[in-house]
């Protein structure tokens, strides 16, 4: 049973909130009660819906870095294709306002690259479900002298959706028979020596061994609101560096998930763990939490803790040097995780993003840190509330451990 000090402490976060929204004050001293109307989908608002569909899509796999491409290069049209290619209900999850004046789609960002007499367009699958193959050879038809195949796949969470409150998916595997499509566009695509980008646009994972094995690229795209299209051919075309990191564990397959009916996330009798923290050697995902990619590459250095032992609950300060290497600008996220010596597992305590243009070094201090689970306020260090010697390793990605310090606590 939970205690009242327990319901107080929730009841407060929960009035706080409330409080900082003036739900007790006169309506008049209330400042969202002055919005008005004109406020909804403003030009400053188009341009950061824009700005953030570009940066949260994450690069999953990008094969002899066939990525970005040049649409400039060659007058060769491009192959749009996939039951999202052109879904505006694609581009909203579940319990999206549909505010906007214009949604833009991949095949309208794509006309918008190149111009409509360079864009073929084929959906391939009726929509998301893709219960059957009527539309695959309309779409494999068309790739006969395209610069790219662009196959916008995945699931819908609005509208007819397949990802959507009070509907469980069978699988986490691409739904329907869209692999099969994946599969004939590959020919297809060998044939003319044109690459295969495959842009997964979901809320949920969306697992695709095959996509990883014998796609050029692959990209996660979420549900990305009304610029979806044309944050993606900002990516696509380099000229924003993908930087962002997957916010789950992508697993290979179901046999990689404990039973639906175990709450407990360690590890059970089979060896199978739930999240990046409790996942065993036999659980090796698809994509790790906290992955993504990048055009250009990054180095880590000198990653310190402002002391090498705390009392248990001091807040420690870390800073690290990271350096692009690379050709390119980019921006990373630079991720801190902690363990104990003996790990049974790893919990990540922060993330920060930094900007760097090439061959640029930044020292960055006090990286954001999240507190350890007994506390709940953010914070820009971190406390180690266990008695244990704890590592801190400095990361791009929960499987990517780069740099390691150890602080040890003491009373």
């Amino acid at each position: 049973m939970l205690s009242e000090s327990i319901l107080d402490r929730a009841l407060i976060r929960v009035l706080t909130a409330h409080m900082h929204l003036g739900f007790f004050d006169p309506p008049a001293v209330v400042s969202y009660k002055r919005l008005t109307p004109d406020v909804i989908d403003a030009p400053a608002h188009r341009l950061l819906a824009r700005w953030a569909a570009s940066r949260v899509i994450v690069l999953l796999q990008n094969r002899m870095s066939i990525l970005p491409l040049n649409f400039n290069s060659s007058d060769r049209p491009i192959l749009m294709v996939g039951p999202n290619a052109d879904n505006v209900h694609a581009l909203w999850g579940d319990y999206a306002g549909k505010s906007a004046a214009v949604n833009v789609t991949a095949r309208m960002a794509a006309v918008g690259e190149v111009g409509a007499a360079r864009v073929r367009y084929a959906p391939g699958c009726l929509n998301t479900k893709c219960a059957n193959t009527s539309g695959f050879s309309a779409a494999t038809n068309l790739v006969n002298g395209v610069g790219a195949v662009i196959a916008v796949m995945g699931t819908q969470g609005n509208g007819d959706a397949d990802e959507i409150e009070g509907h469980d998916r069978l699988n986490i595997t691409l739904p329907g028979l869209q692999e099969d499509l994946l599969e004939q566009l590959r020919v297809a695509a060998s044939a003319t020596n044109a690459p295969l980008i495959v842009v997964l646009m979901s809320g949920g994972a969306v697992s695709s061994p095959w996509a990883d094995t014998h796609a050029d690229a692959v990209l996660w795209a979420g549900f990305n609101g009304e610029f979806s299209g044309t944050g993606l051919f900002d990516v696509l075309s380099g000229r924003v560096n993908p930087g962002a990191r997957l916010p789950y564990t992508v697993p290979a397959s179901l046999a990689q998930i404990p039973d639906i009916s175990e709450y407990n996330y360690r590890p059970n009798q089979l060896g199978l763990g739930r999240t990046y923290r409790w996942i065993t050697s036999k659980q090796t995902p698809l994509y790790p939490f906290g992955y993504g990619l990048s055009y250009t590459s990054w180095d880590y250095t000198y990653l310190k803790l402002s002391t090498s032992e705390a009392r248990v609950c001091q807040s420690l300060n870390a800073t690290v040097t990271i350096t692009n290497t690379g050709s390119l600008k980019g921006s990373e996220v630079v991720q801190v995780y902690l363990t104990n010596t003996k790990p049974t597992s790893v919990s990540c305590r922060g993330t920060t993003n930094r900007c760097s243009t090439l061959a640029e070094s930044k020292h960055i201090h006090r990286l954001d840190w999240w507190r350890t689970a007994s506390t709940i306020s953010y914070s820009k260090n971190v406390k180690c509330c266990q008695r244990n010697i704890h590592n801190n390793f400095c990361a791009r990605g929960s499987a990517r451990l780069l740099l390691i310090c150890t602080c040890s606590p003491f009373y």
